[in-house]
């Protein structure tokens, strides 16, 4: 005698049941990027006053500050890797403060710093500002250390901005591996002096910037760009956005 066999459709009832009741998940990566471009947005460096310069973008060549300053570069794929940065480099700042006892609280870390000079004005904040000791720190976070040999120019183009702002003697780049926390510094050791030359080379650099905006407005296009893109990694790898500054034209 055959003994029928139940348990198929119960199996089959059981699952549809279980499916039909199963709770809606959250959409994790839309909730993060969502909350990444939030804040993106709220720290926007984009600049429309011609006078007006990131410490963050003045290392850069003439074709790179203006594209950074007027917002025309598309940085959405690189949002992740952007927060990535940023927590490291907020545990970095919060490390730093609590072994410099002099420095006053996690929440007075950054120091504002604008000043005007020439004819431009330099807006931002200065990682770690150590007022005894007369040094600027800027933290930088890296992925690896594959190609890893500094002086990176860019970095002490920018901690030149954050010195002449807060009148330091001294500056050094602090570097830390987004992989496992490894600092290196630079220069090893003792930090490097304030160069007088290197400074008017930044200024001789935005008011180019400047005055190109002032005679010619703000570019629409890439061809209304009056400078070369240079041949180098940064500007060969940015996408151009120009919907900021012409009503979502490309």
């Amino acid at each position: 005698m055959s003994v029928p066999d139940d348990t198929a459709p119960e199996a089959a009832h059981s699952d549809s049941s279980t499916a039909d009741n199963r709770p809606n998940v959250i959409d994790f990566e839309s909730v993060l990027d969502e909350q990444i471009a939030a804040e993106e947005e709220d720290g926007s460096h984009t600049e429309f006053d011609p006078r007006v310069f990131h410490p963050s973008s003045v290392g850069y060549s003439e074709w790179l500050i203006m594209v950074k300053k007027l917002g025309l570069s598309d940085t959405s794929d690189l949002r992740g890797t952007f927060k990535m940065g940023d927590l490291v480099h907020e545990y970095t700042q919060k490390a730093l403060v609590q072994a410099v006892e002099h420095i006053d609280g996690w929440d007075d870390i950054e120091t504002p710093v604008e000043f005007d000079e020439d004819g431009l004005t330099f807006v931002g904040h200065a990682d770690v500002y150590d007022p005894e000791a007369d040094i600027v720190y800027d933290i930088k976070s890296r992925g690896s250390w594959y190609n890893f040999d500094p002086p990176v120019d860019r970095h002490i183009d920018q901690l030149h901005c954050y010195m002449r702002g807060l009148d330091a003697q001294y500056g050094q780049v602090i570097y830390v591996s987004k992989k496992d926390m490894e600092v290196r510094t630079w220069p090893e050791g003792a930090p490097f002096t304030f160069d007088e030359a290197r400074w008017d080379e930044i200024k001789a650099r935005c008011k180019r910037v400047r005055d190109a905006i002032y005679d010619e407005g703000i570019p629409q296009s890439e061809a209304e760009i009056p400078f070369d893109r240079p041949d180098n990694y940064f500007a060969e790898s940015t996408e151009l956005d120009f919907s900021g500054v012409n009503g979502g034209g490309a």
